[in-house]
């Protein structure tokens, strides 16, 4: 399968020293290592399958449990949202009513929940069944695979194959300077603006990281930071504000 191509500024690359660490930190990017392998709603073969991946299809894994690995759905696979909570649009495209919604294995209400979307939020819709809509799997969607069935490909993941989002350039880049800085990445608790994260330096130094991508997969981890200062005339912020161009995981 083709992974969605997105164009982003924002690239996350995880640094892999053996095969065993992809088991600890994620997302890192794996590929199918046998013939033919199914997608299941859960970690466990009772599950209901969502989609089977052929010898060398791509999938992105996001976390483990036990002998599973948790993947991002492929766009070929089933997922299903009441017709109820969704306003339909042009261009095959559908508006979320309901707020925190399942994402369903199969078209009724005992099925797997695939993950959750929220008010507002598009989707595209592929065929009504009954009083479901089949939708092509949003990015929150997630499917699970035997861990014996993946191997790791790649430790490159574009931040916005994750997120769905971009994080826009500040202005005038060109009269910026692009630094580098290595640290502990944390969440700030609470924040609603776009410095939803902070940068402890290894010289104590503190940054307020701008960006739109989630980086929770990320938060606790040592990492190098390129990115520009950006402006904050008003003095609103206690620390100064890195917008983050690229991040590395670093070992």
């Amino acid at each position: 399968m083709k992974l969605r191509q997105i164009c982003s500024s924002v690239f996350l690359i995880v640094g892999l020293c053996a095969s065993g660490y992809a088991d600890e930190h994620f997302p890192f990017l794996a590929q199918v290592s046998k013939k033919s392998v199914n997608i299941r709603a859960g970690a466990n073969t009772n599950f209901e399958k969502i989609d089977q991946l052929s010898e060398g299809a791509e999938v992105i894994v996001l976390a483990k449990s036990f002998d599973w690995y948790k993947v991002q759905l492929p766009l070929t696979a089933k997922a299903y949202v009441r017709a109820d909570y969704l306003k339909i649009k042009q261009n095959s495209m559908a508006e979320l009513i309901g707020d925190k919604v399942n994402i369903r294995a199969a078209a009724n209400s005992e099925s797997a929940s695939l993950g959750m979307i929220k008010k507002g939020e598009a989707v595209k819709v592929i065929a009504q069944v009954n009083d479901w809509w089949q939708i092509e799997p949003p990015v929150q969607a997630a499917g699970w695979i035997r861990q014996d069935f993946l191997s790791v490909k790649s430790a490159t993941v574009d931040a916005t194959t994750l997120t769905n989002a971009k994080a826009p350039m500040p202005a005038n880049t060109t009269a910026l300077k692009l630094i580098e800085v290595k640290g502990m990445l944390k969440a700030i608790a609470g924040s609603d603006s776009q410095a939803r994260y902070q940068l402890v330096a290894d010289d104590q130094m503190v940054y307020y990281i701008q960006s739109i991508p989630d980086l929770d997969c990320f938060k606790g981890a040592k990492v190098s930071v390129k990115g520009f200062i950006v402006a904050d005339p008003d003095h609103t912020h206690a620390h100064p504000i890195l917008h983050a161009a690229h991040v590395s995981l670093l070992l």
